[in-house]
């Protein structure tokens, strides 16, 4: 049997500056965050110090998406990912950003990128 313990976060909302066109860089938008991450260790207690604060988990997205602006959403992602693997030790983690419809993409109502990283 593989066990694994996830936690999952949906629909983080952050503001910032990416994408490859200037109003996007200049104006900045909303994008929404899903990432699940998978725990080295299963949890067996009911105490915080032994698992991942998911409120510090959120913060530390936030600071990763607002530091340096890119081009596409791709990278950021893995980014992304590979900084919140290292920081929290973990097993791995699935992240997807999704940005709403701006006047670009008129027919589209979002659109998103997913990157998935296991150790």
């Amino acid at each position: 049997m593989n066990n694994s313990t996830k936690i999952k976060i949906d629909d983080l909302k952050i503001f910032g500056y990416h994408g490859c066109f200037n109003e996007e860089k200049e104006k900045g938008q909303y994008f929404h965050i899903d990432l699940e991450v998978i725990l080295k260790n299963n949890l067996y207690d009911d105490d915080l110090s032994s698992t991942l604060d998911y409120v510090q988990l959120c913060k530390y997205v936030e600071t990763i998406f607002i530091q340096k602006k890119y081009n596409l959403l791709e990278r950021l992602a893995s980014v992304m990912c590979d900084k919140i693997i290292e920081k929290f030790d973990l097993k791995g983690i699935i992240l997807k950003i999704r940005k709403n419809k701006n006047s670009y993409m008129p027919d589209i109502d979002a659109f998103s990128v997913e990157v998935k990283k296991i150790k």
